[in-house]
């Protein structure tokens, strides 16, 4: 993704393919075009969230560890959407504590970039129907055993949008700040980020076609 002259471009791989047709096509225009208008050019970004380390994607992006994380938000949105309003974060706060550090960089990471860009595509493409979206989610690609990185944020979303309201949280993201700590602190998570000085993205390079 980046820019070529007076256009912004997002240019997204589609091996081994998806599933859902048009509207899976919708669905992944509206959230890889929100990463670039609305998060690398609109909003600042913490340095320790500029980059990643590729070791570490490759390394959890698939592990199956992290559903203990995902089971806790899950729990979390369940409790809330049955009336609770202060539903417990015991276990979501002690899943992310008790990662490696290696895991806690990806998911810090990956939260922070995918989240809102899921919930913009969520609610664009879905209206608003969670379990249609989950459904749909689930099946997007071929064994993707990490899907519940973007369902989990969604969720969280929804929870951020009962305890803050839409304004607020978003004109926080836009600041910089990131859903979990958000979160984090809209539930008394307790959870210490590390979320560094902010910058703001003046221009994002198309990078070179290879070969060339």
């Amino acid at each position: 993704m980046g820019q070529a002259d007076d256009h912004l471009v997002v240019v997204l791989g589609l091996e081994p393919g998806i599933t859902g047709g048009e509207e899976a096509l919708d669905f992944l225009a509206a959230h890889e075009s929100f990463h670039l208008a609305a998060q690398y050019y609109g909003s600042r970004i913490p340095f320790s969230y500029t980059e990643i380390d590729e070791r570490v994607v490759k390394a959890y992006s698939m592990d199956e560890r992290l559903s203990r994380v995902y089971d806790a938000v899950d729990e979390m949105h369940r409790s809330a959407t049955g009336g609770n309003t202060s539903p417990a974060c015991d276990e979501l706060a002690a899943a992310i504590g008790s990662m490696e550090g290696g895991a806690r960089t990806y998911f810090t990471y990956k939260a922070f970039w995918e989240w809102p860009a899921e919930f913009y595509a969520y609610t664009t493409a879905f209206k608003g129907s969670l379990a249609e979206y989950e459904s749909f989610r689930s099946r997007l690609f071929a064994d993707d055993v990490g899907y519940r990185l973007f369902t989990s944020g969604v969720k969280v979303a929804e929870m951020l949008e009962s305890r803050l309201g839409r304004n607020a949280w978003q004109e926080r993201a836009v600041r910089g700040e990131s859903m979990l700590a958000m979160f984090s602190e809209a539930y008394g998570c307790g959870l210490q980020l590390d979320e560094s000085p902010t910058l703001t993205v003046l221009n994002l390079e198309l990078p070179a076609p290879v070969g060339h």
